[in-house]
């Protein structure tokens, strides 16, 4: 029988858009009721669920990775695209989500986990704070954050790993772009630094688990975690735009990115020595 389930997807819980002004689940909402109950339309069983309570995690969601107003979400059962921003598009949304799951499920995909032992893995790293605004905010008590002075604001955050046998669950403190995880980091014209990608090996990559879950704003908040070669806070701006990006004003700074990276790297490696009896790998610039 099923216990519960779990669903890793990424993608900005605000299907209802800027003028919700409701507490609501949205889209994760909608996911995790159909999972458990099924889809209901109208008061009606449409199609059964798997039973047990669902966790929603949110993946990697970083450079506004989300459903827009306008993109149109087809509602599994009558393929009509909802595209007003409203609880039936987050439904729609949600329970094409919770179909894809549950057809997985009948094409007979899921697989025992051979001795599924738990294991948990943590690292502390300091960020160095250079958005000013963010600064500014936690000095006047309106952002809850804590800041240590040295040479410039640092704050106290870190990175994690759950383990369930081959299941690996990645805990990351803020919105990462999903090219850090996957590859594809470029340099593009009018970044601020003309450097290569140093963001690699990407980290899904590295990770060790038959399933690889990453999950965003995981034990903290430090807002977009964008490629250093990616970092675009003075003009020009990238691609010739006219208007600025708009992650960097929502980010701690362009080291976040490279620190993180570097931490989730060695979790993962001490995961893997773990699993494999040996000692970590030593690597040259390790965050302590």
């Amino acid at each position: 029988s099923v216990i519960g389930s779990i669903v890793n997807f990424g993608v900005h819980v605000e299907l209802l858009w800027d003028r919700n002004v409701l507490l609501t689940a949205d889209v994760a909402g909608a996911t995790r009721d159909a999972l458990r109950r099924g889809l209901v339309y109208d008061g009606e069983l449409w199609r059964p669920g798997l039973g047990g309570p669902s966790l929603w995690l949110t993946g990697n969601i970083g450079g506004l990775i989300t459903t827009l107003p306008s993109t149109g979400v087809a509602d599994p059962r009558d393929g009509e695209l909802r595209t007003v921003p409203s609880f039936e598009k987050a439904r729609a949304q949600g329970h094409v989500l919770a179909a894809a799951v549950l057809d997985a499920v009948a094409a007979g995909r899921l697989l025992p986990v051979p001795g599924p032992r738990i294991g948990l893995y943590r690292q502390e790293v300091r960020v160095p704070v250079s958005n000013l605004p963010l600064v500014f905010g936690a000095l006047f008590g309106i952002l809850d954050r804590d800041l240590d002075w040295g040479f410039g604001a640092t704050t106290t955050t870190e990175v994690g790993l759950f383990t369930l046998g081959d299941v690996w669950i990645a805990s990351i403190p803020g919105e990462l772009y999903p090219e850090i995880a996957i590859d594809g980091i470029v340099s593009p014209d009018g970044a601020d630094l003309a450097i290569a990608p140093v963001e690699v090996p990407p980290l899904r990559d590295a990770m060790g688990g038959r399933v690889n879950f990453m999950v965003n704003l995981a034990n903290d908040a430090l807002g977009y975690i964008i490629p250093r070669s990616h970092w675009d806070a003075e003009p020009p701006w990238l691609g010739g735009s006219p208007e600025e990006t708009y992650g960097e004003i929502v980010s701690a700074g362009p080291d976040t990115a490279p620190i993180l990276h570097r931490a989730l790297l060695d979790v993962f490696a001490a995961a893997r020595a773990k699993v494999e009896g040996t000692a970590p790998p030593a690597r040259e610039g390790a965050v302590p």
